[in-house]
Formats: structure tokens, sequence, C-alpha cells
């Protein structure tokens, strides 16, 4: 299994619990990708259009949608 990857994506991770959050966010990064965190939707919403991300990682349970 490769550790890091060959192109760089960008993720947005999307999840109201910080704890799950930054651990996800902080391995993936150390696997070579660009990782932005929100915390509720409508702040992931606002970063996707400044920045579109390749991929996006989304908690089903986003208290506000």
């Amino acid at each position: 299994m490769p550790t890091t990857v060959d192109r760089q994506g960008n993720l947005l991770i999307v999840d109201d619990d910080e704890r799950t959050r930054r651990g996800l966010s902080r391995v993936l990064g150390q696997l070579g990708y660009a990782v932005a965190e929100a915390g509720t939707a409508q702040d992931a919403l606002e970063q996707a259009l400044v920045a579109p991300p390749d991929l996006v990682i989304v908690d089903l349970d986003l208290p506000d949608k």
C-alpha cells in the first residue's frame, strides 16, 4: 500500500465533530492531500465556491442541512 499519492488532490472534510474532522485532516494531509475543513454545511458550500475540491467527505448528519 503506497504511503503517498502521485497527484495531490484537494479535499474538503465536512463534519460538525471537530475531533473527527481534525483526525481525518491530519491523516490525509500526511498522505499528501491538500485538506480544507468545514464544521457546517453552510461553511462547506462557501468554501467550495471559492476553491472547488476534488473530493468532499461529508458527515450525513450535519445539524444545519
